[in-house]
């Protein structure tokens, strides 16, 4: 049985690397519903300070969020 983890499982937390990554409380496995982010895809690059709120999903492709979003506060 697939599980969906909410909200108040998932948080924002540093990355070894550069910024901050989207890390969860819990463990789960593949083919587990995590989230759901609605929103408009993005193409190209765009100056780091507006994609505060929004999901990078490749390296140049981004999804803002819609306001409706639980992601977008």
């Amino acid at each position: 049985m697939k599980k969906t983890l909410t909200w108040k499982k998932l948080y924002v937390g540093k990355t070894s690397g550069t910024g901050e990554g989207l890390f969860t409380k819990v463990n789960f496995k593949k083919g587990d519903h995590i989230f759901t982010w609605e929103g408009t895809l993005k193409k190209g690059r765009y100056p780091y300070y507006v994609g505060s709120r929004w999901l990078q999903i490749e390296k140049y492709q981004w999804i803002a969020p819609l306001r409706s979003n639980p992601g977008c506060t």
